[in-house]
């Protein structure tokens, strides 16, 4: 219910709302349990800040790279401590920002099933993402843009039918297009 335009990040993340980003930014001298601690100092004493840190590294299936540093760890084991630092602070929103765009099938689904578990415990979720397989399976609600303009809003049933939003992504001779 409030505008949060010219916040600075901290004061968003204070009121409840964290992202991830497509390039993750991990610090990468230090440990992937210190990476999630980081999210914790916001609202917790370094001790709160700890135990919070394992318990949303534990949650995001990470426990048992805690201890690897950051430079070490794959591509998905870095987003899931990005995921895990981003939940230490508590939110109310979850901002995801092309969140599985190097995984492989195998790795999304993993992901998807983290994020459904999430969402079904009452984080609000908003995804930006281009993995149409990903999107479908997991919104309840879809707003599709074309080039900044908002061409769909609704259902991933509604949506896939919209014919703005197939020619927009499949083009006009696509099987199913309507003219």
């Amino acid at each position: 219910g409030r505008g949060i335009a010219g916040w600075k990040p901290h004061r968003v993340a204070a009121a409840g709302m964290v992202k991830t980003f497509q390039n993750v930014a991990l610090f990468q001298e230090s440990t992937a349990l210190d990476n999630v601690l980081i999210g914790g100092l916001m609202r917790h004493d370094l001790a709160g800040a700890r135990a919070l840190a394992k318990a949303c590294i534990a949650q995001v299936g990470a426990g048992a790279i805690g201890d690897k540093l950051a430079r070490d760890l794959s591509f998905p084991e870095r987003a899931r401590v990005e995921v895990a630092r981003a939940l230490c602070t508590e939110p109310k929103i979850l901002l995801l920002d092309e969140a599985m765009a190097a995984f492989t099938h195998v790795e999304m689904d993993e992901f998807l099933d983290l994020l459904r578990r999430l969402r079904d415990g009452g984080l609000t979720l908003i995804v930006v993402e281009h993995h149409m397989r990903a999107i479908m399976s997991l919104c309840e609600r879809i707003v599709v843009l074309n080039f900044g303009e908002v061409i769909a809003d609704g259902t991933p049933a509604q949506v896939a039918r919209d014919p703005e939003v197939v020619r927009a992504y499949l083009g006009s001779g696509a099987a199913g297009a309507q003219r």
